[in-house]
C-alpha cells in the first residue's frame, strides 16, 4: 500500500525508500519469489532515473534468481522499457513477443 500511496502522490524520494526496503527485506528473508518482482521495481525507477547502468545490473539480477529458482521473467518488463528508450528495436521486439507469448500462455488474451 505505501509504495502504491508514495506513486499516487508523485513522492520519488519515499517511493524508492520504499522500493529499496521491498529489495532488502526480500533479500533477508530468503523471499526468491518475491525478490526479482521487487528488483524489476527498482531497475524501473533506476531507468526513470536515467541510471542505466543500475538499472542493468538489478535486471541482470532479477534475471538470474528468476531462472534459479524456475521463476517467471518479470524483469523483461523492465528490460523492454530500458531497450524502448534506449532505442534498441532489435532487443525490444523479441522481449515484447516473449512477454505475448508468456501471457497467453498463462491464459491472458492481448489486446
Amino acid at each position: 500500500m505505501a509504495h502504491a500511496a508514495a506513486s499516487a502522490l508523485w513522492d520519488e524520494d519515499s517511493w524508492h525508500a520504499i522500493l529499496v526496503r521491498q529489495v532488502r527485506l526480500a533479500r533477508t528473508v530468503g523471499a526468491l519469489e518475491q525478490l526479482p518482482v521487487d528488483l524489476a521495481s527498482l531497475a524501473q525507477d533506476a531507468i526513470r532515473h536515467g541510471d542505466f547502468a543500475g538499472a542493468d545490473a538489478l535486471i541482470a539480477e532479477s534475471d538470474a534468481v528468476s531462472e534459479a529458482t524456475g521463476g517467471t521473467g518479470y524483469a523483461s518488463y523492465a528490460a523492454t522499457y530500458l531497450a524502448a528508450l534506449r532505442g534498441r528495436q532489435a532487443e525490444v521486439t523479441p522481449l515484447v513477443e516473449a512477454t505475448l507469448a508468456e501471457a497467453e500462455a498463462g491464459g491472458t488474451e492481448p489486446a
